[in-house]
Parts: C-alpha cells; sequence; structure tokens
C-alpha cells in the first residue's frame, strides 16, 4: 500500500516472509510471535511458561537519516534484527532447536530483497538496498526484568532507503 508509511511497510513485508514459513510456525505457536505493530498491545509477557516458547519477534533497531543526500534525494538506513528465544539450549531439537529455526528464518527470507524492492510510497519504489549484517547468538540475553534461556538474534538487516527530496518535503 503506497500510503502507509516506509518503515512499517518494511517491517509488515520481513514478518510476512517469517510468517509464511511452515517449520517456524510449527515451532513458534502464534501467540509466540511478537509483531509489534498490530492490535496485540500486550505483546510482551511478565512471565514466560513452557508453552511460551519457541517466541520469535522483529525488532526495530537504528536509524539513520541522511536528508538531501544528492541535490534532489534524501536516504534513510534503518536495521532490524529478528530475534529468538528458544527457551532451552538443545541447538539440535528436530522442531524447536536453534538450528533449526536458523535454517528456516534464512530460507523464509532468501527473497527479502525482491519482496522488499517492490514496495512503494508516493507510488515510488523505495528501497535501494537491503542486506544483511552480522549478527550474534548469544546463549542468555536480558529482556527486560528477565533472562531469557536461549535469546539469539538469527538475522540482523539493514534497508537503505531513498526518497525524493520534494516528495518528503510535499504537504499530505
Amino acid at each position: 500500500m503506497s500510503d502507509r508509511d516506509p518503515l512499517t511497510q518494511v517491517y509488515d513485508a520481513l514478518w510476512t516472509l517469517l510468517e509464511k514459513s511452515e517449520t517456524l510456525r510449527t515451532a513458534c505457536k502464534i501467540g509466540n510471535r511478537i509483531a509489534y505493530n498490530h492490535e496485540d498491545r500486550d505483546a510482551i509477557k511478565d512471565s514466560r511458561l513452557t508453552d511460551d516458547l519457541p517466541e520469535m519477534r522483529v525488532v526495530p533497531l537504528t536509524l539513520a537519516p541522511h536528508i538531501q543526500r544528492t541535490s534532489n534525494s534524501s536516504w534513510l538506513t534503518k536495521r532490524f534484527a529478528i530475534q529468538v528465544a528458544t527457551g532451552n539450549l538443545d541447538i539440535g531439537h528436530p522442531v524447536e532447536g536453534l538450528f533449526v529455526i536458523e535454517f528456516a528464518v534464512y530460507r523464509a527470507l532468501s527473497n527479502w530483497v525482491g519482496v522488499l524492492q517492490q514496495l512503494k510510497w508516493k507510488d515510488k519504489p523505495f528501497v535501494h538496498l537491503a542486506r544483511p549484517t552480522e549478527a550474534s547468538s548469544p546463549a542468555l540475553l536480558q529482556d527486560d526484568s528477565t533472562i531469557v534461556r536461549g535469546w539469539t538474534t538469527i538475522w540482523q538487516c539493514e534497508i537503505q532507503m531513498v526518497f525524493a527530496t520534494a516528495d518528503l518535503q510535499a504537504q499530505d
């Protein structure tokens, strides 16, 4: 949808690609797939039980604006992380092990560049470059005030968006 803001479009496209993966849908039940841009305002659980894991989320990271990078274009670079809490450290579990989930994310995003480059704002494609960046995989990662066994960042990516500066400055 061309009139929605580009950052939401990118987030939704990444999430949609992940949701299409049967492996990820099997490993992460619907209530454990945390999409921060949907109606569930209480996506973060105060405590987690065995059935609350694995849990998957797409987390917005940094934003680097560059207005008037050229005489007529402005650039915006946004980073995202796809994180999963497996709930255990059994990397080889056949359904919810780290390696199964890592590979499922990799497969789910195999066409991500093509999908992102079809997005439009003001009826113009805006994704110039989409590339994965290095992702760390700690066995334990702090999440708010709790420690969750198995949180790992599986995929970090950087999306470079280019807009006509005149389109940015035009009144809606």
